[in-house]
């Protein structure tokens, strides 16, 4: 199993990560994509990287987390973009559910556009976040031409209509625990159309636990139960989701 998605260098593991990522790798994880979500938060990504054989880093600024985008700040996220075992840019993207004091939005897009051009320039893979926010997405990711290696759609929870907009401009989408909640028919139906070798896992941890541990926090070993949902509603069986989803993220990120 790989996961896609983790957040392991959060203050959430501070007390006891070497332990669960010794789990995760005991039970099946065979690879971690860590992921960055702000200047400093990269910096740790990179290092939590370079501690472990089979984690990578992707470095990247959540939306609103940088508020100015100057030379010298450019300049320290293409030298951390370069550095050894950086995989991918993000995540990256526009949320305009836990950002929507700004009207227009307009840092979000500016934020969002350097790191796509970051990731065009340096040929890596894209990480997108989104919340009601796809269609500017789509608008901005459009206008980049990317190489077979786009990026993901992550932790998708949206409509088949707007999966396939991005599945047309070569994303990928990964799906997280949330897959397992309840009242989740719309993303159900994306899981079943979509094509499986455009299709990852992920944990989002410590976010987003799958309903059997929902409440508690998020480790990468439960990324399991995201492929056993996907295996339910596709009627496949275990061993061929993770194994197309495993191939998916070692093409994509090049692990």
């Amino acid at each position: 199993m790989i996961d896609t998605h983790a957040h392991l260098e959060s203050t959430h593991y501070n007390i006891d990560r070497e332990a669960v990522i010794k789990r995760s790798f005991d039970n099946g994880v065979e690879k971690i994509i860590n992921i960055g979500t702000s200047l400093q938060g990269s910096y740790e990504s990179i290092d939590l990287a370079n501690s472990y054989k089979n984690i990578f880093a992707s470095v990247g600024i959540f939306p609103e987390e940088q508020k100015k985008i100057d030379n010298d700040f450019k300049k320290k996220f293409e030298d951390l973009a370069r550095m050894k075992k950086v995989v991918a840019i993000g995540e990256c993207g526009l949320d305009y559910v836990i950002f929507k004091k700004e009207k227009t939005f307009e840092h979000q897009k500016e934020l969002f556009r350097f790191q796509l051009e970051i990731a065009q320039k340096l040929n890596l893979p894209v990480i997108i976040h989104g919340r009601d926010s796809y269609s500017d997405i789509f608008e901005i990711v459009k206008s980049f031409t990317f190489s077979e290696r786009s990026g993901v759609i992550h932790c998708y929870l949206e409509n088949w209509e707007t999966a396939q907009k991005f599945l047309d401009l070569g994303f990928n989408i990964s799906f997280t625990g949330a897959i397992t909640y309840k009242k989740k028919e719309e993303v159900s139906e994306v899981i079943k159309k979509m094509p499986l070798d455009r299709m990852m896992v992920e944990t989002d941890c410590p976010y987003l636990t799958p309903q059997v541990f929902r409440g508690q926090r998020n480790e990468p070993m439960y990324v399991k139960y995201v492929i056993e949902k996907i295996a339910e509603i596709r009627n496949l069986s275990f061993e061929e989701v993770e194994k197309a989803t495993n191939e998916n993220a070692i093409k994509l990120f090049e692990i």
